[in-house]
């Protein structure tokens, strides 16, 4: 490895568990070499669990004594591989959680070598026992999750050094710039053919309002999967009139919708029943509709709630959320309770909007767990399925289902232990893979 004298220092954190001495240093340091190697200074843990019983610090001025009690050891990892068949050595795979009586402890981990071919998962083997003869990179024990989806206007590399390997993009359309975004858009995607991605149509200034009927149509033409809407009562002054035209230009080029709707007013339930009921007079429509902030859903309660969401579960809406903090709580487990599609994103990554989306979605998902999961094991583990498309390693049960042979090898490694941790910690993301084709290491960022 041939390094360079830049030094980055990229993130610590410390943990102590009560009765039980420990700090621990995620990514102290890293230093990146001119031919794509990288390694990182990272401290262990004696023990395997993570999770703090209380949020007592170590001492000041005592922070060497718990260093002690780690095991130090610097990580020097090789270029990725970019051939089609590959082996990735020492990967961390979920095993299992341990239980103390009813209550889960802890989660299980083994060490694996996972073979690669043509895009997609070949063979799970006991760590050493890969195939000697393929081209190998040793993941040191870094822990592989699969691959975040995200639905974010950010930039391709930024999402793939957060381990986003897919996105639903919304492409502003606007009777100014025309169809310019969408120009630019779909050349970047056409210059990142491993980086799959959804456009919205989105009429920014409203559907009505901009008179970008046209223009709408015109991006279906175009390939556009998803036909974009905006508060049809607040900034287009029409609710029904201008749903109805959304809801026909996907009809007439058999696309899916995804609306924005932030009305938090009588408007806004009414605009989401509108939505039900057209959905269900139009068969076509059915599973490809996507309700993106719906914040009327967190004013309704009781049986006005649950009638609206059975209907949303009827029809086989998506709902995508923010997560954001304030005044208002979405009713987001009882989506999940009933079989809703669930997505998460950030509303903005360049600061249109809030200077606080990174790009991030095990960021997500740990505000996710903060709001609405809990803080033990098993909550923090079933907490990643927002940032992951509902995939998990281990299953309610705590047996594996992720990975298996034949899986697409759409994955991320990260500088973790278990599912708990990355979600608790927002772990550091290593190295990210699209179908296989590795498409980040930290060496690049």
């Amino acid at each position: 490895m041939r390094r360079t004298n830049q030094l980055f220092r990229v993130g610590a954190f410390r943990a102590f568990e009560a009765g039980v001495e420990t700090i621990r240093l995620l990514a102290q340091y890293t230093t990146f070499g001119a031919d794509g190697a990288f390694a990182l200074d990272i401290a262990f843990p004696v023990r395997r669990t993570f999770l703090m019983n209380s949020h007592v610090v170590p001492p000041v001025g005592k922070e060497a004594k718990y260093r002690q009690r780690l095991r130090f050891r610097r990580l020097t990892y090789c270029a990725l591989p970019h051939q089609d068949r590959y082996l990735l050595r020492n990967v961390r795979l979920e095993e299992g959680f341990e239980r103390e009586g009813d209550e889960i402890i802890a989660t299980r981990t083994a060490l694996y070598d996972l073979s690669v071919r043509d895009g997609k998962i070949d063979r799970l083997q006991p760590a050493g026992q890969g195939d000697p003869s393929l081209p190998a990179w040793d993941a040191q024990g870094a822990l592989l999750l699969p691959h975040s989806q995200a639905r974010a206007e950010g930039l391709i590399a930024l999402l793939n050094a957060k381990g986003t390997t897919r996105a639903r993009s919304h492409c502003n359309i606007d009777p100014v710039s025309g169809l310019q975004s969408l120009d630019h858009l779909q050349a970047a995607l056409t210059n990142h053919p491993a980086f799959p991605c959804e456009i919205v149509a989105f009429p920014q200034h409203g559907l009505l309002h901009s008179q970008v009927d046209g223009l709408m149509r015109e991006a279906m033409q175009r390939g556009v999967q998803y036909v974009g809407g905006l508060d049809p009562t607040n900034v287009d002054g029409a609710m029904e009139k201008s749903l109805d035209a959304m809801f026909q230009i996907a009809l007439d080029y058999q696309r899916g919708v995804d609306i924005h709707l932030h009305e938090t007013s009588a408007a806004g339930v009414a605009a989401i029943q509108y939505m039900i009921d057209t959905v269900a007079r139009n068969p076509a429509l059915k599973g490809k509709a996507t309700l993106s902030h719906g914040f009327a859903l967190a004013t309704l309660e009781g049986s006005a709630l649950e009638r609206m969401i059975e209907g949303l579960a009827e029809q086989q809406f998506s709902v995508a959320y923010t997560l954001p903090i304030g005044k208002l709580t979405m009713p987001i487990p009882q989506l999940q309770a009933v079989g809703i599609n669930v997505m998460t994103g950030t509303d903005s990554v360049i600061d249109h909007w809030s200077p606080f989306g990174t790009g991030s979605m095990l960021e997500k998902a740990n505000l996710y767990a903060q709001l609405y999961r809990g803080s033990d094991e098993f909550s923090l583990s079933r907490a990643l399925a927002i940032a992951t498309g509902n995939q998990l390693p281990l299953s309610a049960k705590g047996e594996r289902q992720w990975p298996k042979s034949g899986d697409e090898a759409s994955m991320m490694l990260v500088a973790a232990s278990c599912s708990a941790e990355t979600v608790a910690r927002i772990s550091p993301v290593v190295a990210t893979f699209s179908r296989s084709k590795a498409v980040f290491a930290l060496a690049s960022a």
